[in-house]
């Protein structure tokens, strides 16, 4: 949980708005990639869920619906 929590201190990183098991980690450059991840209980390991080069905000909000369908078919196994 510590690592977790030191992460999402950085810049790069953040919590998404409307569940907040979902971040993301952006660099900041033209084209804005973002990578879309969860952090798994107990072990904080890290679930790539779907990735962006952000050049629209729906660009980003597409990428977002996809790593949610896949979440919830990750807690479906």
């Amino acid at each position: 949980m510590y690592k977790r929590k030191k992460a999402l201190q950085l810049q790069q990183f953040e919590k998404l708005r409307g569940d907040p098991r979902l971040c993301s980690i952006r660099h900041v450059s033209k084209d804005n990639p973002r990578v879309l991840f969860v952090f798994t209980e107990g072990d904080d390991a890290i679930v790539l869920l779907s990735c962006v080069l952000e050049k629209s905000k729906n660009d980003y909000n597409e990428a977002i619906a996809q790593a949610k369908r896949r979440l919830a078919q990750l807690e479906e196994d």
